[in-house]
């Protein structure tokens, strides 16, 4: 609509109610007026925007693509919210069983199974025996599944603060996310997206193919696709194609057809 990037953040001053982003764009706006980069003005005042958009942002303002790097981003970030919302979605019902015997386990072990062993013991004769034995193999796989359940947070948790050290550490235990059956898939789905976006805005502002796959990492959040990612670009510094490199990788096979595809056109164009 050939607006200003700083009328467009004056109107976005006039139209949004949360006081937060409102005083966040007021210094987005003086920072400009003082003559600073968008993308440095984001990178000081704001810690809720990923590298990689501040990163495709500086790249825009580099190469005079703003504008197309914006409009981008804003797709992105529409299909990316779909995305995310289907990922809450596939997870609501796992959550809430998991929820739901978590909080029975705890009950069963604190309340009612003292209950039950008490009626059982004043039974007499193999009724009683029997119920009590029933019980016992109850409360083990009861204490079982809490030992699991704890088990799997502190793993996750573990996981997260060893991608924060060591991301390639980190990627020894990612790889069996893309097990998971169903979730599996989407993780890798929605990565994939988000990779495909970095490349097609780094590919519009005339990057080569090797920064723009090293500038991408920041948009892959699971480490094993990072370290993937690494090799892909390894593999083409040796001289592979790019379509080859990515069938060597764990990446859907339909992004490596595409790929072969734009080779052989001429239009190498995520």
């Amino acid at each position: 609509s050939n607006i200003s990037l700083r009328d467009s953040l004056d109107i976005a001053v006039q139209t949004l109610h949360n006081k937060n982003l409102i005083h966040l764009i007021e210094k987005l706006i003086t920072g400009l007026k003082k003559g600073l980069s968008f993308s440095d003005l984001l990178k000081e005042n704001s810690i809720g925007f990923p590298p990689l958009y501040i990163g495709l942002i500086k790249v825009g303002e580099k190469t005079g693509n703003l504008n197309i790097v914006l409009s981008q981003l804003n797709q992105y970030l529409e299909r990316n919210k779909k995305l995310k919302e289907k990922i809450k979605g596939a997870l609501i019902y796992p959550m809430f069983i998991g929820c739901a015997m978590l909080i029975f386990s705890v009950l069963f072990i604190t309340v009612i199974l003292p209950m039950f062993n008490e009626m059982f013991s004043s039974m007499n004769g193999e009724i009683g025996l029997v119920l009590q034995q029933r019980a016992s193999v109850f409360t083990v796989l009861t204490i079982f599944t809490l030992v699991l359940t704890c088990s799997l947070f502190i793993f996750i948790s573990y996981v997260n603060y060893l991608k924060k050290k060591d991301y390639k550490r980190a990627s020894k235990f990612e790889c069996h996310y893309f097990k998971l059956p169903i979730l599996g898939n989407i993780i890798l789905e929605n990565q994939t997206l988000n990779l495909i976006f970095a490349l097609k805005v780094l590919n519009a502002s005339n990057l080569n193919i090797e920064e723009s796959l090293y500038i991408s990492r920041d948009v892959l959040t699971n480490s094993f696709l990072k370290v993937e990612l690494e090799l892909i670009r390894d593999d083409i510094i040796t001289g592979d194609k790019l379509s080859i490199a990515f069938s060597k990788s764990i990446f859907p096979i339909k992004v490596s057809s595409f790929i072969a595809v734009g080779e052989k056109t001429g239009n190498i164009d995520p």
